[in-house]
């Protein structure tokens, strides 16, 4: 399962790129053709795309309390 949701993260990332670079290339014509086109910012100061840090691993005492509170939330009996 977590094999399938990092591959459509990594999709979503690559089609959030390709769009930003689309947005960019476009606004720079633009730029070029009306405009002074050397004050346009290069492409890493304006990409919305950041490098994710990894998370770090919960220990299944955090797991089991993040459970506990779902199943309270959610109308289950807590027992401990």
């Amino acid at each position: 399962m977590s094999i399938v949701l990092t591959g459509a993260a990594r999709r979503i990332e690559r089609e959030q790129l390709f769009n930003d670079q689309l947005a960019y290339k476009t606004a720079e014509l633009v730029m070029i053709g009306y405009h002074k086109p050397k004050k346009f910012p290069p492409f890493r100061k304006v990409a919305s795309s950041k490098k994710r840090r990894k998370a770090k691993r919960q220990t299944w005492q955090q797991q089991k309390e993040i459970a506990m509170m779902f199943n309270a939330a959610f109308g289950g009996k807590v027992t401990e």
